[in-house]
């Protein structure tokens, strides 16, 4: 589920996980959601249709039931705290890691057109370059980090600014400007599907060229119905957000 600007209470939460298990299975009822949180249909009813407000110990029990990831549990639960607390100084904590949380959420869509400039692996990777702390903005440096020619360096950085994913600052520093981005097509990408196999070449020769300490390599045989495929992306899609929230 995408935690979006709209996602600004339990019940529009609730609403919005209850809305993708009914995409999902179109027989999925409030009652079975009711059913699955184990509270009263009646009560599941009030929280989404009338936004009645739950006690940050209900939303506790909620995500156990949800089981969400622990950056979005406490998002919910701090979702609760906001709307319920009596104390201004629990309430000023809450909004502030719910306001901390909705940033790292903020991502831009990136049109297929402008995807086709910065479709090499080595686009994104300057750019979680710029983040480091002893990042230096010289096409000289960039390159020797990431095994590049000083030309790509350019036309790469050239690219980047151009679809407005970093920027100069007024001392010529180079700043990220939009940390999380993504491109989604329905139709095929040439572009897409180039990126993919750049990072898929990459990883299958770091499994001769780096060792073990370096790398972590695993695989699952799992058979699962078709009907789940929906599903599973939203876990992978779940995965790499928690995963990258931990990193930050």
């Amino acid at each position: 589920m995408e935690l979006g600007g709209e996602i600004s209470s339990c019940s529009s939460f609730l609403k919005a996980e209850l809305a993708n298990r009914q995409h999902r299975n179109a027989a999925y009822s409030l009652r079975a959601f009711a059913r699955d949180l184990e509270v009263s249909p009646s009560r599941l009813s009030e929280i989404i249709g009338n936004d009645s407000k739950i006690s940050p110990a209900t939303a506790a029990k909620i995500t156990k039931k949800l089981n969400l990831s622990q950056n979005v549990g406490q998002y919910f639960v701090d979702l609760a705290i906001a709307s319920t607390a009596r104390s201004p100084l629990r309430k000023q904590l809450a909004e502030t890691r719910i306001e901390q949380f909705r940033q790292t959420q903020q991502v831009n869509e990136l049109s297929t057109t402008d995807f086709k400039l910065i479709r090499s692996w080595y686009h994104l990777a300057i750019m979680e370059l710029v983040k480091l702390k002893d990042f230096t903005s010289s096409a000289e440096w960039i390159a020797g980090k990431l095994g590049l020619t000083e030309g790509q360096v350019v036309r790469a950085l050239s690219a980047l600014e151009e679809v407005g994913l970093i920027a100069f600052d007024e001392e010529e520093n180079l700043i990220v400007v939009h940390d999380r981005s993504r491109v989604q097509s329905e139709q095929p990408s040439g572009a897409i599907r180039h990126f993919h196999k750049e990072m898929i070449d990459r990883a299958r020769r770091a499994i001769d060229d780096q060792s073990v300490a370096e790398r972590d390599l695993g695989a699952m045989v799992v058979a699962v119905p078709s009907q789940s495929n929906g599903r599973i992306k939203e876990l992978l899609a779940e995965l790499r957000r928690e995963f990258v929230s931990q990193l930050q």
